[in-house]
């Protein structure tokens, strides 16, 4: 198993990451498992923070409903599902901060066929508007720039223009994260840096497949590692 190591000048934005030619969009659009059946969506007085709720399954646990605890910041964000029924009732630069959870989607994956709404667009419409942006992500890097045939789909090259040079994302290297051998599975430590001067990473070391001490990220947390 191969893991590609990158630089993050912003930490993508927590790790997980803070696109569009139209011959290379996904042809998949988001899971219809997470969209709205023909729903409208009711506008209300705009809060400040939106989080996307449709594009992960974790989303609402692991993100809003946390957060909904929280007296000083409950009433300032809604959870709305990425689509066009919510870009009918709203501007994305209604908000003043919106998070993409996007799970095992590339950023150049669109609400439908039609192209009306990407992610990337809409992270570059906030962005142009001098706003503010989270994005989590599994896979939107393995999309940029992963040399599996697989991964083509999310080769869109605005997208690759925004993680290499908005995000100053760089190839540094690769290295074996893991061993198989008949059923079992020999993982390797490693750390994922960031930046000294980041406002997010502010140069913190998180250890992965490693514990330390308290501070333990396992493989399939939150899925399969791709071998």
């Amino acid at each position: 198993m191969k893991l590609k190591l990158y630089r993050f000048s912003l930490l993508m934005a927590l790790i997980a990451m803070v696109f569009i030619a139209e011959a290379s969009i996904l042809s998949a659009n988001i899971s219809a498992d997470f969209q709205p059946v023909n729903s409208k969506i009711q506008k209300r007085a705009t809060p400040k923070y939106v989080i996307f709720n449709n594009m992960d399954a974790i989303s609402d646990s692991a993100y809003y409903i946390p957060i909904q605890q929280m007296p000083e910041y409950k009433d300032d964000f809604i959870s709305l599902s990425f689509s066009n029924s919510t870009f009918e009732t709203y501007k994305i630069t209604d908000f003043d901060l919106a998070i993409f959870p996007i799970g095992d989607n590339a950023l150049n994956t669109a609400t439908d066929s039609k192209l009306v709404n990407v992610i990337i667009s809409k992270i570059k419409e906030m962005i142009d508007a001098g706003k503010k942006v989270i994005i989590f992500s599994r896979r939107a890097l393995w999309y940029a720039f992963n040399t599996d045939p697989l991964a083509d789909g999310g080769k869109d090259p605005s997208t690759i223009l925004f993680l290499s040079n908005t995000l100053g994302i760089q190839y540094l290297s690769t290295f074996s994260i893991a061993v198989t051998q008949g059923l079992n599975t020999t993982y390797s430590g490693f750390v994922a840096k960031g930046t000294a001067k980041d406002p997010i990473g502010v140069g913190n070391n998180k250890p992965c497949n490693i514990k330390v001490g308290n501070d333990i990220l396992m493989p399939n947390r939150f899925g399969t590692i791709q071998q």
